[in-house]
């Protein structure tokens, strides 16, 4: 497995990040989606490193797959990159039919400081989908014809990760509105924890997003 940041053209200027940068790390499950969509914000900000993995083949993508890729390239004998303090550690995981493996790793990041879970209910179209929509998701709708046609339905052409990543302030402001938990901490349906993950990379590359 190999940690990359593959830099996609802008119509706008990148900045190196610098030697302190803050150093972000996104684990997700998707092999193609997610990992389009966070590499968008690779070297936007000279403050930020947003270092996103990339699955190879047939690996291990549910939640506690994430978290033991995240402990052997972070944290193993030989580790990809050096974690220092202040850095954070992010798996970004769906909800689908993980069932106790969501709740395995959020007991697991209790005891490790700065790593964090972005859960969504029910996959990553829920975060795409505030994007555009502050309302409530017809969750109906959603579950009638999949998240993945719904998204598509309600985005006109689709949501492209080439620039719509730039509307994060839109879809961090809705996605936080929305938010519901349950006993367990775990995403409601309709609700998306990678609204934090969202305030964290805002914080840093909020200015240097283009504008609508």
């Amino acid at each position: 497995m190999s940690l990359s940041q593959i830099i996609s053209r802008r119509s706008f200027e990148r900045k190196q990040p610098v030697r302190e940068a803050t150093k972000v790390f996104i684990f997700s499950e998707g092999k193609r989606r997610e990992y389009d969509y966070f590499n968008y914000f690779v070297e936007l900000d000279s403050r930020i490193n947003v270092i996103v993995n990339q699955l190879e083949g047939e690996e291990d993508n549910s939640p506690t797959g994430l978290y033991q890729m995240a402990c052997d390239s972070l944290c193993g004998e030989e580790p990809e990159y050096e974690v220092l303090e202040g850095d954070q550690i992010w798996i970004v995981c769906d909800t689908d039919t993980w069932g106790d493996k969501i709740v395995e790793v959020r007991t697991a990041l209790k005891n490790k400081k700065d790593w964090y879970m972005a859960q969504s209910n029910l996959c990553f179209e829920v975060w795409l989908y505030y994007h555009f929509l502050s309302d409530f998701p017809d969750m109906e709708r959603a579950e009638q014809i999949g998240w993945k046609q719904y998204v598509n339905e309600v985005i006109p052409g689709g949501f492209n990760s080439t620039k719509h990543p730039s509307l994060l302030p839109k879809a961090t402001a809705n996605a936080k509105l929305h938010f519901r938990a349950d006993v367990s901490g775990c995403s409601m349906p309709g609700s998306t924890e990678v609204y934090l993950l969202g305030e964290v990379l805002l914080s840093y590359i909020g200015e240097s997003l283009p504008g609508e």
